[in-house]
């Protein structure tokens, strides 16, 4: 009798060593999956803001050659008017037009700048979305929980039922 009773309590301790090592692993695996995860989701953080970045500056430049050469063309056109308006010999009309040609100078450019306006807008909102993002992939995956106490209770109380239950199967 005492020979089984020794083997259980021998499989009842084993049990709860297996059962405590497999949460320990468990618990460090977890972790590591954790920490890939986060720096994974940073690093797409990062590469989206790049991207997101590079195209704020083009439209940026883009609006800028355009109004430059919206300024450049009403400026050829103010110019074609005067003179066109020398070699004809017409005055009196003259302000008239060149204040049209004015107008729709500053048109064109107003137009080019709520045109960026709206872009730098669409781009605040996805460099919002790209932070939402961030957090939600931080999220998907879940921190290492491994309380000591808990898992060293619960795999003693485990490997006590195999010890039990041992002793049972052997009596």
């Amino acid at each position: 009798m005492c020979h089984i009773a020794a083997v259980a309590i021998g499989l009842g301790a084993l049990q709860a060593q297996q059962q405590a090592q497999q949460a320990k692993s468990a618990a460090i695996a977890q972790g590591k999956m954790f920490e890939a995860n986060a720096k994974n989701s940073m690093q797409a953080f990062v590469d989206e803001s790049q991207q997101l970045n590079l195209r704020d500056r083009q439209e940026k430049e883009k609006a800028m050659a355009a109004k430059m050469q919206s300024d450049l063309q009403a400026m050829q056109l103010k110019s074609r008017a005067k003179v066109a308006s020398a070699n004809s010999g017409v005055f009196l009309n003259n302000d008239a037009v060149m204040q049209n040609l004015a107008r729709q100078g500053l048109v064109s450019g107003t137009s080019i700048q709520s045109n960026l306006g709206q872009v730098e807008d669409q781009l605040q909102q996805s460099r919002y979305g790209a932070s939402t993002t961030y957090q939600s992939r931080i999220n998907s995956v879940a921190p290492p929980t491994f309380d000591r106490n808990n898992v060293l209770l619960g795999a003693g109380l485990s490997g006590a039922q195999t010890g039990m239950a041992a002793y049972s199967a052997f009596s």
